[in-house]
């Protein structure tokens, strides 16, 4: 399992046009072949050079060609080019396939990405379950259906692609951002001097990660990775 979503892994590197210096936009992972990886929009963005540096037991830094970017949504399709990669033949098996048509109730999710920020992060293993579904309506761009997940997303962990532990081959989701959510700890008031009333809310911040479901967006995914 760990070199399945290893393998499959992959950190995009963003050029700074003014500086030449090259920093983590997010995760990816190979989806259908080694050729079309899949990420979220917002970690590719447009007007700068990008390379992909694939990770697991083949490290190989793959020149971006083309990047195919949802209208509409927080979803992207890298297309890297093939020459010089000096992974061998056979690995196709561990890539990932096409999203499921099925949505599960509180299921366990694994994913792998690179949440260091540095030029070269180490990639981890996240585990989770989705707590619910529901439609997500990001700061930016048209609503969208999103697993919460039990846990938040590190930094640097945005493209990372979520399968459902019991099906490691299927594409389910992909990390998009983080929202915060709060609860009442304790409160308290006091009686000042002048008959003020001092009162002191405190609240704990929980915060969950965001997941773009995949399962509605098959057709695109597989047009963009042909």
């Amino acid at each position: 399992m760990q070199f399945m979503t290893q393998f499959a892994s992959g950190l995009v590197l963003i050029e700074n046009p003014e500086t030449q210096e090259w920093s983590p936009g997010g995760s990816c992972a190979a989806y259908l072949g080694r050729s079309a990886w899949l990420t979220a929009s917002h970690c590719v963005p447009g007007g700068h050079r990008l390379v992909l540096l694939r990770h697991g037991l083949f490290k190989h830094e793959l020149v971006v060609s083309e990047v195919h970017r949802h209208p509409d949504l927080d979803l992207a399709m890298i297309r890297v080019s093939l020459v010089g990669d000096t992974a061998p033949s056979g690995l196709e098996d561990h890539f990932l396939a096409q999203p499921a048509n099925k949505l599960l109730e509180g299921g366990d999710f694994i994913g792998f990405g690179y949440p260091i920020d540095a030029i070269d992060p180490i990639g981890r293993l996240l585990k989770g379950h989705f707590q619910r579904y529901f439609s997500y309506s990001p700061p930016h761009g048209k609503p969208y259906f999103a697993g919460e997940m039990s846990v938040p997303a590190p930094g640097g962990f945005s493209g990372a692609v979520l399968s459902y532990a019991h099906d490691l081959k299927a594409a389910a989701a992909i990390v998009t951002s983080n929202w915060e959510t709060s609860t009442t700890v304790d409160s308290y008031e006091e009686v000042q001097d002048g008959g003020n009333v001092y009162k002191e809310t405190i609240k704990r911040v929980v915060t969950y990660g965001i997941a773009m479901m995949l399962t509605s967006h098959v057709d695109w995914l597989t047009a963009a990775a042909e």
